[in-house]
C-alpha cells in the first residue's frame, strides 16, 4: 500500500508527492490535499514547494500522470506473453484490480473530481495512452467496430473500478463468499463470452 516517504535532501519534490498521497489516503479523497499541508508533513518551510509545484493542481496533476503511466505499464506487462484472448482479457482485469488495491492514492487523485485532464496535455496524453488498453480488451472479444469497441471498454473499465471501490471500502458482502479477485475473474469472463458469442453472430 502507498506510504509516505521522509523528505531527503535533494527529493523535495518526491517528498511533497508522497505527502500529498499520504493525505488522500487518510481522508479518501483529494479535498484535504493543500500546498502548505504537504509542506508540513515533508518538514520543509510553506514557501519550498513552489520550487517544484505552482498550486495543489500541479501536484495532483503530477500524481495523476505518475498513476496513469504506472496503470498503463502494469496493464500492458500483463497482457504480455498471453496469447489466448480469453485468458489475456482477464489478465488485463486482474492487473486493474492489482493497481487499484496497491495504489488507492493514486486512483482516488486519477478519477477525482478536482482534476481536468484537458488542463495538462502531459497528463491527456498520459491518459489516453492507458486507456488505449481498453480498445485491446474489446479487439480480444473480437470487437473492431470503433464505437462498439469504445463502449465495450468502457463496460469492462466500470465494472472494474467499481468492484475495485467496493473492495476499496470495505464494502463487498461477506456473504458473497469470494474474494475481490475471483469476483473479477468471474464476471470478466462473462463479459468476455457473452461479447465473443455476440460477434460471432
Amino acid at each position: 500500500m502507498e506510504t509516505a516517504s521522509p523528505y531527503h535532501h535533494g527529493n523535495l519534490r518526491r517528498a511533497l508527492l508522497d505527502a500529498s498521497l499520504a493525505i488522500v489516503a487518510e481522508h479518501g479523497g483529494t479535498g484535504p490535499v493543500t500546498v502548505r499541508e504537504a509542506a508540513r508533513r515533508a518538514g520543509v518551510s510553506h514557501n519550498a514547494p513552489y520550487r517544484h509545484f505552482r498550486d495543489k493542481a500541479a501536484i495532483l496533476t503530477a500524481l495523476a500522470e505518475e498513476g496513469f503511466g504506472e496503470l498503463g505499464r502494469e496493464l500492458r506487462a500483463a497482457r504480455e506473453k498471453v496469447k489466448d484472448p480469453e485468458a489475456r482479457f482477464v489478465a488485463t482485469g486482474l492487473a486493474y484490480l492489482r493497481f487499484a488495491h496497491a495504489r488507492p492514492g493514486h486512483l482516488a487523485v486519477m478519477f477525482g473530481p478536482e482534476l481536468s485532464k484537458s488542463r495538462s496535455p502531459d497528463l491527456q496524453r498520459a491518459a489516453d495512452a492507458t486507456f488505449q488498453v481498453l480498445k485491446h480488451l474489446a479487439l480480444d472479444a473480437g470487437i473492431t467496430d470503433v464505437v462498439e469497441a469504445r463502449r465495450f471498454g468502457s463496460v469492462v473499465w466500470s465494472f472494474l473500478h467499481g468492484l475495485a471501490s467496493l473492495a476499496g471500502q470495505n464494502q463487498l458482502p461477506a456473504a458473497v463468499g469470494s474474494m475481490p479477485e475471483d469476483l473479477a475473474a468471474m464476471g470478466l469472463t462473462r463479459l468476455f463470452r457473452s461479447a465473443a458469442t455476440r460477434e460471432r453472430h
